[in-house]
């Protein structure tokens, strides 16, 4: 992903046009899992490069799987404390 100005881009298109397009294969529907390790490594303070792909597929997919869990808790969490609140 690049940041060009406050324009976000993936693959050399508009952000918004990668994720909505559903006319185009090429949509992050097709590449959510690049997307997904792109967001992992950069969480982890790694750069999305060969630094990331010399780490063996087994450890990457624990790395995503360790990120996406943390945020679906919090999720979880969020969505217990908003009901709460609305009781």
């Amino acid at each position: 992903m690049l940041c060009k100005g406050f324009k976000l881009r993936w693959d050399d298109k508009p952000l918004y046009e990668a994720i909505f397009n559903k006319d185009n294969e090429d949509n992050l529907s097709s590449t959510s899992m690049r997307f997904i390790e792109a967001v992992t490594a950069h969480t982890l303070g790694m750069s999305y490069d060969e630094t990331w792909f010399e780490i063996p597929i087994l450890s990457r997919t624990y790395m995503v799987a360790t990120r996406l869990g943390k945020e679906w808790l919090n999720n979880l969490q969020e969505e217990y404390a908003i009901q709460k609140i609305r009781k």
